[in-house]
């Protein structure tokens, strides 16, 4: 898209503002016209009100000299003129507050507006695009480039429409007053607005530059502030330092020239807005001697000039402020026009309360466009109430067989089934709402615990939110913590440990009584007691219910109905523990490193301490 579409669509937004959108144009209307009369009245008042000097004519009352005579002046006009040069300033300051005042507001309805609808586009995208995109491009866009957007709503489409109003306004009246002195007044003008469009193209580019260097400086404080333990124990200290001072000197380095632009080119433009001045006195002077045209005339004509003086010089940050949008605008739209592979169908069903019969038939499983597959032709079928493990080496396929279950990517190939619907043939919340999930990387929210155990449950009751929290044997160190379940836990949950986040994600997916539940690695991060404590929780609340458990320990899945070994995107292996483990196979391997030697060390024990007990 070019840039005027990007800013016309824009500006699209502010239909649905269309009153705000009256109201400010309409001050700026009325802005234009209060500052074009101005000019007017102080000609009257120099050739009107103040006593001055006119060749002699016939009948004349009185002379002052040979061939002149004194006109009186008029103490009333000037008076009047006076107060009506002071209406007009209180009303020129009423409509400038009004333009601002919608303008901005209108402003800030149309970022409302964007930021919303990027949010809501970016909750809607599919996991292949998240996977794709970095976190702080996207942040980037919802924040900084929306706001470039408005603030080219507020100031510089104003400051453009001003500028066409005010320049065609003045030009005119102009011409009305003398004809030959406004063209020869107006011969700079075309050199400073090329002047300013210079400036203007030269300083998006420098902005350009310090916004790179502000976001590099912004991502190198983000990651030695998140990574401070990393970097203090490789001593990376004064590394990291010197890393900054380049990145800051660069960003200083920027922000001067930026600077500099506006220094130099602003008293350029002064000089040739003087320009203007001055070949008009230097043209109309003599006419004024010769009283060919009156003082009054000049007066009011550098009037119009000083009106015209500011809009023209601001025209250079119009067109930095244009690019800047245009370009955030591009970035933006492009999120929004982004489109949604996992689109519900127009007649999508309500999954209804799930029994638990899920099948995956040949299922393939290809993540980006021309890269691997990983899974290739799955098939399986589980039963309601049952418990299927999930093992194998990482990377070989295990998350993505869950990722498919609750639609997070769609199958290349095959279907998948829950209760005989096909899931793309269902509404993506009918079908979540029934799956709880503790994934392998756990997020916590900045709230207290209580309301991150309640996150997907917000009408949850204390009893019910303590129910899943002993369930998760959670219940005994939130207890112990300073404000019990009020008690905030941080970003990301960094006050409490891996196996307390952990133990508190169990519990919010416990919550919402999920007819599917997904353990995705959920035990990794706990002690093999905490382990064993919470997995007597789980098989209390697994009855009734299909849980999948992905697990690197095969002690998490040693009881469960059937196991699938995957390997390289395909299930190698299924069956009962007792099963495999008569079978040479990958299983039977995974179980001598894990478990068979840790059996054989514990019987040593045993016997050791039963001989000594002899």
């Amino acid at each position: 898209m070019s840039n005027l579409v990007v800013i016309l669509r824009s500006m699209a937004y502010m239909r649905r503002y269309w009153r705000s959108s009256l109201l400010a144009f309409g001050s700026l209307l009325a802005a234009t016209f209060l500052s074009l009369t101005v000019p007017p009245i102080l000609r009257d008042v120099v050739d009107r009100g103040l006593p001055h000097t006119l060749p002699q004519v016939a009948f004349t009352p009185r002379f002052l000299s040979d061939g002149l005579r004194l006109l009186p002046a008029h103490p009333e006009l000037i008076v009047s003129s006076a107060l009506l040069l002071l209406g007009l300033g209180v009303l020129r300051a009423v409509v400038a507050f009004g333009q601002r005042f919608f303008g901005e507001r209108l402003s800030h309805y149309v970022g409302y507006d964007l930021r919303d609808a990027f949010y809501d586009k970016v909750q809607r995208l599919p996991f292949s695009y998240h996977d794709q995109t970095q976190m702080g491009g996207i942040i980037t866009r919802a924040i900084s480039d929306v706001d470039a957007i408005r603030t080219f709503l507020a100031q510089g489409l104003v400051d453009s429409l001003s500028i066409v109003l005010m320049l065609v306004g003045a030009i005119l009246a102009m011409l009305t007053l003398n004809v030959p002195l406004t063209l020869v007044a107006i011969i700079p003008i075309p050199l400073i607005m090329l002047v300013a469009l210079r400036m203007g193209f030269i300083q998006t580019k420098n902005w350009k530059l310090v916004m790179e260097d502000m976001g590099a400086v912004s991502n190198l404080l983000e990651e030695n502030v998140i990574g401070m333990q990393v970097l203090r124990a490789f001593n990376r200290e004064e590394i990291e330092a010197a890393h900054w001072a380049r990145l800051n000197q660069s960003l200083h380095t920027h922000q001067i020239r930026f600077t500099e632009t506006w220094s130099t080119f602003f008293p350029l433009m002064t000089f040739l807005v003087a320009c203007c001045t001055a070949l008009m006195l230097w043209v109309g002077g003599p006419r004024v001697i010769d009283h060919t045209i009156s003082i009054g005339t000049i007066v009011a004509l550098n009037g119009y000039i000083l009106l015209l003086a500011l809009p023209v010089q601001r025209l250079g940050f119009v067109v930095q402020q244009f690019s800047s949008a245009s370009s955030s605008a591009k970035r933006v739209f492009e999120v929004l026009d982004e489109p949604l592979a996992l689109a519900e169908k127009p007649d999508a069903l309500t999954l209804p309360r799930v029994a638990g019969h899920i099948r995956f038939e040949a299922v393939s499983l290809i993540y980006r466009k021309g890269g691997p597959e990983a899974l290739h032709e799955v098939s399986f079928a589980v039963e309601p109430a049952q418990v299927i493990g999930i093992v194998g080496p990482t990377g070989g396929g295990k998350s993505s067989i869950i990722n498919l279950l609750a639609r997070f990517y769609d199958v290349t190939s095959g279907r998948v089934l829950i209760d005989g619907h096909d899931v793309r043939d269902v509404t993506l919340h009918s079908l979540r709402s029934q799956i709880g999930m503790v994934l392998q990387e756990t997020l916590l929210f900045t709230a207290s615990v209580r309301d991150n155990i309640r996150f997907g449950h917000p009408d949850a009751t204390d009893e019910e939110i303590i129910a899943a929290a002993k369930a998760a044997d959670a219940h005994r160190f939130i207890s112990e913590m300073p404000e019990g379940y009020e008690t905030e836990i941080g970003e990301r949950g960094v006050t409490l440990s891996g196996g307390q986040r952990q133990r508190v994600a169990i519990a919010r997916a416990l919550l919402i009584d999920p007819r599917i539940l997904i353990l995705d690695d959920s035990t990794s991060s706990v002690d093999t007691r905490t382990e064993a404590s919470i997995q007597q929780a789980l098989d209390r609340l697994m009855q009734g219910r299909v849980t999948f458990i992905i697990a690197q320990r095969l002690s998490s899945v040693l009881h469960a109905d059937q196991i699938f070994v995957v390997e390289g995107g395909r299930i190698v292996q299924r069956g009962r523990h007792e099963d495999l483990y008569q079978v040479a196979g990958p299983y039977r391997e995974i179980y001598r490193i894990q478990l068979e030697d840790q059996e054989h060390a514990r019987a040593e024990i045993d016997g050791m301490a039963a001989r000594t007990a002899k």
